[in-house]
């Protein structure tokens, strides 16, 4: 995810209520506009041109979310109030005219779904993980990570929060700890004992503050080690770190490039586990994005996924200040 940036977001109130339905959207280069419906508000919504449109959608009631996606959202919308009785609220996402396509629609319905799923702030009522079978232009990926962004950010505004991990309890930290006391190791340029800098492999060409981070994968198994540079913001994937075997398409060319050419320098190995790899010598990545992507085979917010040894995300240390 980008880095925030200042933006002005309208909120428009159709019927005047404040507590019924509320378009949100940016006032300037929007790509988007969020539409937030009470379910005993469906008729109102009914009536307004946007029912007509297609775009994706959250269904949301108690700690329930459904994620989809439609060509016509009000017949969609109808289906859903009639079968199922679990939500309360729903959050319908309309498409401006230039990312109108099919593509676009079945590329954010899955990057919502692996996004809220990897979150886990929610119990998913979908039945699939979305559309997996599109290949999908690199201009359209590009498309939808900044149509992702700014679907976050509107939700965010509305204090919806699908998409971002749930802060642990002081025991599930304790835990964390506890479970990666065994990866725990010091920054190169804090350590002096040459044999230990030796056995992560770590470039003599890495300096700058760095912190220990740890990434896990949506089973909870700790699967990367490396170092975050504070100053940089990338991250230094340490020898021994698994990566993920099965590469999804959705991964930048540019990254599933370097997957590629890890492969072919015979910098992965067979692991005990055989999902995945093993990282046999320390890599560098230009983003904690990149780094979880890479390590758990498909797009991730890295900002969300490294944590350092208290347990916290890079998000929470160095973002949200």
């Amino acid at each position: 995810m980008s880095k925030p940036r200042s933006q002005t977001i309208r909120i428009f109130l159709p019927s005047g209520n404040p507590r019924g339905i509320r378009k949100v959207e940016r006032t300037s280069n929007s790509n988007i506009r969020l539409i937030e419906i009470p379910r005993t508000d469906l008729h109102l919504f009914y009536e307004m041109k946007e029912a007509g449109d297609m775009g994706i959608y959250f269904l949301v009631g108690g700690n329930q979310l459904y994620i989809g996606q439609t060509m016509d959202l009000s017949t969609r919308i109808k289906q859903h109030d009639k079968t199922k009785a679990f939500w309360q609220r729903a959050f319908i996402v309309v498409l401006n005219n230039d990312f109108r396509t099919l593509d676009h629609l079945y590329c954010l319905e899955k990057t919502a779904i692996e996004h809220a799923q990897a979150a886990g702030r929610f119990s998913l009522e979908n039945g699939t993980a979305g559309n997996t079978h599109r290949h999908l232009h690199d201009s359209i990926r590009s498309d939808c990570e900044n149509i992702f962004d700014e679907i976050d950010t509107l939700l965010a505004v509305l204090n919806q929060d699908f998409f971002n991990e749930k802060q642990k309890s002081i025991v599930e930290v304790e835990a964390l700890l506890e479970a990666t006391a065994q990866f725990e190791i010091h920054p190169a340029q804090e350590n002096s004992s040459k044999d230990n800098i030796n056995e992560y492999s770590i470039p003599n060409t890495w300096t700058g503050r760095t912190i220990t981070v740890f990434c896990r994968s949506r089973d909870k198994i700790l699967r990367g080690k490396g170092l975050f540079n504070v100053e940089t913001e990338q991250i230094l994937l340490l020898e021994g770190t698994m990566i993920y075997r099965k590469i999804s398409e959705t991964l930048s060319s540019g990254w599933r490039e370097i997957y590629q050419q890890w492969l072919a320098s015979n910098f992965l190995a067979d692991s005990k586990d055989p999902d995945y790899y093993v990282l046999q010598s320390a890599q560098l990545c230009t983003s904690p994005s990149m780094a979880a992507a890479l390590v758990l085979g498909n797009n991730r917010n890295g900002w969300q996924y490294w944590r350092t040894e208290r347990g916290l995300t890079l998000d929470e240390v160095y973002r949200k200040k």
